[in-house]
């Protein structure tokens, strides 16, 4: 037990000095204490997190610990093995399953690189889950970093405003700071959509940062295959809308709606692939799954349009505005989480109330593919999830692009005008 914290300790003392040393961390302009102290409290949180859910061994984190060491061991005595059994597929969809929720190798995959990422872990932690957590937030600081230095960008005069909604988020900290998919996916949007800007910008890319960028493509679309699906439609009106130098909205209904009516009608020309078919067969599985806790009801989707135009109100009151306070009845864990919604209601009320004269959310083509992105997964995933927990944890990668626009809309001189609070 002793070995164990001294050895978390050097490794947080190591990875904290690591990254005061990186080029890309401080043209931030923090200070090293400041990056030092948002490393720790991301590996803190990590931890705290791993140990509350020390007993729930069937969630997907203990899983992947459990059998990345089981996978550290084939790497250190069977290296073969370890390398190949990854394309192993024994599914009954094999490798023509690319979009099957189950029985296909796709599915399994995106569960074994994370296996095989803490197995890595293994190698130097000594098969300690706790000192992972430094290694895995290690890795994901750059990616979390590169969405500041964007939004950043564009609020340059309220970097401190940026800084909290990207980096302290308590769902995005929580959820995203222990070896699970949403970290990883929350790092790799942010790594693709900060080399998309310099790119837009004419800035040329090093082959360091192509390299990242496609590597961050990859994982995104291996680990959680439909946040790239929606994420590239909002990508191109953010192109676009750049290149002609003019206002995102039209562009918006001209790309999504192509998308929609390519969405529900390509199987009237191509019989083999159903998109819709898809969505329901997602949220199948969900309701095959054990009911977990924080299960709620949710109406079973069809494949057809009038089915999921009917259910997107409930998708959005899932997706957006749940967990309830009442909902805590179901799970204690939910408490916190529905006082945080609360919490963003009252900053929409501000907002709405106290917003800047021109705010940027409907002209910057960033910030307009911020909303349509994050708002089309928060939709899908409501209509999909019927566990609040789960719901609450995919939600948390899309916070920071829907709450930093948000909060930095705010006409904050007015505020402290109402409230009588000196500068």
């Amino acid at each position: 037990m002793i070995l164990s914290f001294v050895l978390f300790f050097f490794y947080l003392t190591v990875f904290s000095w690591l990254l005061t040393k990186s080029v890309f961390i401080t043209q931030t302009g923090w200070s090293k204490a400041l990056i030092a102290g948002l490393f720790c409290l991301r590996v803190l949180v990590g931890v705290f997190h791993t140990w509350i859910f020390r007993n729930y061994v069937n969630s997907d984190m203990w899983i992947f610990h459990t059998e990345g060491l089981k996978e550290s061991f084939l790497l250190l005595h069977r290296p073969k093995e370890y390398l190949l059994n990854i394309f192993d597929s024994a599914k009954t969809a094999g490798y023509n399953g690319f979009f099957r929720p189950e029985n296909s190798f796709w599915n399994d995959l995106k569960s074994n690189l994370m296996i095989k990422i803490d197995s890595l872990f293994n190698l130097i932690s000594f098969g300690n889950f706790y000192i992972n957590t430094i290694f895995y937030n290690f890795l994901v600081f750059f990616g979390i970093v590169s969405l500041y230095k964007l939004f950043a960008r564009i609020y340059d005069t309220k970097k401190t405003f940026v800084l909290i909604t990207v980096m302290l988020l308590p769902s995005f900290l929580f959820f995203g700071t222990v070896c699970q998919k949403e970290g990883i996916i929350s790092a790799s949007i942010g790594i693709l959509v900060y080399s998309f800007d310099d790119w837009l910008k004419g800035y040329k890319l090093s082959y360091k940062r192509i390299l990242a960028s496609v590597f961050a493509l990859l994982l995104i679309f291996f680990l959680r295959n439909y946040v790239l699906v929606l994420l590239l439609p909002s990508m191109l009106v953010w192109y676009i809308s750049t290149k002609a130098n003019k206002t995102p909205l039209v562009y918006f209904l001209i790309v999504y709606g192509t998308c929609v009516v390519i969405f529900f009608g390509i199987h009237s020309i191509f019989p083999a692939i159903n998109p819709p078919k898809i969505i329901v067969a997602e949220q199948a599985a969900f309701f095959e799954l054990p009911r977990a806790n924080s299960y709620i009801e949710i109406n079973v989707l069809v494949p057809e349009l009038g089915s999921f135009v009917k259910n997107i109100p409930i998708a959005l009151k899932n997706g957006i505005l749940r967990p309830f306070i009442w909902d805590s009845n179901k799970a204690k864990f939910l408490l916190p989480f529905s006082l945080e919604v609360i919490l963003y209601e009252i900053v929409l009320l501000i907002f709405l109330i106290f917003k800047e004269d021109k705010p940027k959310i409907l002209n910057n083509p960033f910030l307009f593919q911020c909303y349509i992105f994050g708002f089309s997964l928060l939709i899908l995933t409501g209509l999909i999830v019927p566990v609040l927990g789960a719901i609450l944890r995919y939600r948390s990668v899309y916070l920071p692009f829907i709450i930093c626009p948000l909060i930095c809309g705010i006409d904050w001189r007015r505020v402290r005008g109402i409230l009588q609070i000196e500068k």
